[in-house]
C-alpha cells in the first residue's frame, strides 16, 4: 500500500470518526438542553415565584382566621364607623408590620370593602368590570388564588392580590381578605430571574393575555402554544424558529402560565461545540498525518533496507547456485521446501512427492542419486531430526557420497537462519559434482606412491606399508 492511499484511508477514518462523535456530542446537548432541561429552570423559577408569594398567602390564611373568628362574628355589636375603624386599624396593622402594600378585606353580607384606611367603598362586580374578581373568586370554590388589579384605594398601583375565602367555624362563607403586592415588585422579581437564568419569562392568562412582564417576541407562538396546553399537563416544551424554545407551566395558584423563552441558546452552544470540534478534528488530524508520514517514511526506509537485503541475499545465493549442481532451502519450522537450482532428477523426485513432508522428500532424493553403499551414510546425515543439534556451532555441514550417474559429489547443509536459542531454523541443501577432483586427487596419490618409469611402489608408498604392518601386529598382541 503506497503512502498517499494509506494516509487517505487514515484521514477519511478520522474525518468518519469526527462526525460520528459530533453527532453523539450534539445529540448530548440536545438531551442536556431539551425540554427536560428546559423544564427544570421553569420549575426552578416557578418555586422562586412561589416561595415570593408564599408569605403574603400564609398571612392572608391567617386573617381569613382571625377575622372570620375575633371580628366578623362580632360586627353586629359595632356601628359602621366602628367597624371601618376596627377593620381600618387591624389591616394598617398587617400592613406595617409585614411591609405588604395593601391589605383588604370584602363583608360577605354586603360586598363592603375594607383597607388599612377603614371603609372604602362597596363593590358593584355587576356594573363595574374593574370589581369582576370578586365574583370570579367568590365562585371558584377555591380557598386562595392570584389577581391583577388596581387597588381600590391606591387608584393608580396595580397590584397583585393574593385572595383569600374567610369562612365562619361552620364552613359558611363570609367573606374575602387579601394581600396586595406592588406589580412592579413581581416585575423586578421576574426581571432578576432573567438575569439569572439567562432567560426571558412570561407571565400570561389562560386567555393569552400578558399579566405581569410583558415582552413583544413570540406572542403568536406563545398564544397558540398555551391553546393546546391541555389541563393534564405540568409543562409543553416547544422549539423556536431561532433554535431556542418556549416552555409553559401552569401557576398553581392562579389561572395563569409561566412561559419561558429561550432565544437561540441551544443553537449558540451548538455552533460552540461543532466549531471547537472542528478545530480539534483538524489538530488532530494534522498530528496524526504528520506522525503517520513519519512512521510510513520510517517503514519505507526499513523496508528498502529489507529489500536490499533481501537482493544482496538472493545474488549471494544465485552466486552460490552457479557453483553448485542443485540448491534447496528447507524451512524446518514450517516444512516447506523452495527450489534455488535443480537438475532432472531432482526435479521429478521433488514432483513425485508432492504433498509429502520435507523428510521424505530428500530421504527419496538421496535413494535415487546415491549408491547403496553410501545410501546409509546419507540418510544419517540428511536427518532433518538430528540437524539443528549437529548444525549447533557450526555453519557448513558436509558430506561426500558417490551417485551412479554423477560420480563423486559433495552434499552440504549451509546455516541461513537461527531461533534465539541459536537452533538453526532454515537451511540451503546443496551438491557439487566433485568426481574430477576425486579422479585427480588418486592420480596425485598414485603418483606419489609409485615410480612413473616402472609403475612400482616406491620408497614411501613402501615405508606406508611397513607401517601398517607394524600397527597390525602391535594389535595381534
Amino acid at each position: 500500500m503506497n503512502k498517499k492511499r494509506y494516509i487517505g484511508i487514515v484521514t477519511i477514518t478520522l474525518i468518519l470518526s469526527f462526525l460520528v462523535s459530533t453527532l453523539i456530542s450534539l445529540r448530548s446537548v440536545s438531551i442536556l438542553m431539551g425540554d427536560n432541561h428546559a423544564n427544570i429552570y421553569a420549575t426552578d423559577i416557578c418555586n422562586e415565584l412561589h416561595e415570593f408569594l408564599l408569605e403574603p398567602r400564609l398571612i392572608a390564611q391567617s386573617m381569613s382566621n382571625e377575622l372570620a373568628n375575633n371580628i366578623v362574628i362580632k360586627k353586629d355589636k359595632y356601628s359602621e364607623e366602628e367597624l371601618s375603624k376596627l377593620f381600618g386599624d387591624y389591616l394598617n396593622e398587617i400592613v406595617r408590620k409585614f411591609e405588604f402594600d395593601t391589605a383588604y378585606f370584602v363583608d360577605g353580607s354586603n360586598n363592603r370593602y375594607y383597607s388599612f384606611d377603614g371603609y372604602a367603598r362597596t363593590l358593584d362586580y355587576v356594573n363595574n368590570e374593574s370589581d369582576r374578581w370578586y365574583s370570579d373568586f367568590t365562585t371558584s370554590g377555591v380557598p386562595y388564588s392570584l389577581s391583577i388589579n388596581n387597588d381600590v384605594v391606591q387608584k393608580d398601583n396595580v397590584m397583585v392580590f393574593v385572595n383569600c375565602r374567610v369562612e365562619d367555624k361552620k364552613r359558611r362563607f363570609v367573606g374575602v381578605c387579601g394581600i396586595g403586592v406592588d406589580k412592579e415588585k413581581i416585575n423586578e422579581l421576574i426581571q432578576s430571574f432573567e438575569s439569572k437564568y439567562n432567560l426571558k419569562i412570561h407571565i400570561i392568562s389562560a386567555k393569552g393575555i400578558h399579566v405581569l412582564h410583558e415582552h413583544d417576541k413570540k406572542e403568536t407562538q406563545i398564544k397558540k402554544m398555551l391553546r393546546t396546553h391541555k389541563p393534564e399537563q405540568d409543562y409543553k416544551y416547544e422549539m423556536t424558529d431561532d433554535g431556542g424554545f418556549l416552555i409553559s407551566k401552569r401557576i398553581k395558584e392562579s389561572n395563569w402560565f409561566l412561559v419561558v423563552e429561550e432565544s437561540g441558546q441551544v443553537k449558540g452552544i451548538y455552533d460552540h461545540l461543532l466549531l471547537w470540534n472542528i478545530i480539534g478534528c483538524v489538530i488532530v488530524l494534522i498530528l496524526v498525518i504528520l506522525i503517520f508520514s513519519i512512521i510510513i517514511n520510517h517503514m519505507d526506509k526499513c523496508n528498502v533496507s529489507i529489500r536490499e537485503k533481501e537482493e544482496e541475499q538472493r545474488n549471494i545465493i544465485q552466486s552460490l547456485a552457479d557453483i553448485y549442481s542443485t540448491m534447496h532451502m528447507f524451512d524446518l519450522e514450517n516444512g516447506v521446501c523452495k527450489e534455488i537450482r535443480t537438475n532432472d532428477v531432482m526435479r521429478k523426485v521433488v514432483l513425485d512427492n508432492q504433498g509429502k513432508d520435507i523428510q521424505t522428500i530428500i530421504r527419496n532424493a538421496m535413494r535415487v542419486t546415491t549408491q547403496s553403499d553410501n545410501l546409509q551414510n546419507m540418510l544419517e546425515f540428511t536427518d532433518f531430526h538430528t540437524l539443528p543439534e549437529r548444525m549447533r556451532g557450526h555453519k557448513i555441514l558436509s558430506q561426500e557420497f558417490f551417485g551412479g550417474k554423477i560420480g563423486w559429489a559433495r552434499a552440504s547443509f549451509i546455516r541461513v537462519q537461527e531461533n534465539e536459542d541459536g537452533r538453526v531454523t532454515k537451511v540451503l541443501f546443496v551438491t557439487q559434482v566433485i568426481d574430477d577432483d576425486k579422479k585427480r586427487e588418486e592420480q596425485l596419490i598414485r603418483i606419489s606412491r609409485t615410480d612413473e618409469l616402472t609403475r612400482a611402489y616406491n620408497r614411501r608408498a613402501y615405508d606406508e606399508i611397513m607401517e601398517k604392518e607394524k600397527m597390525m601386529n602391535r594389535e595381534d598382541l
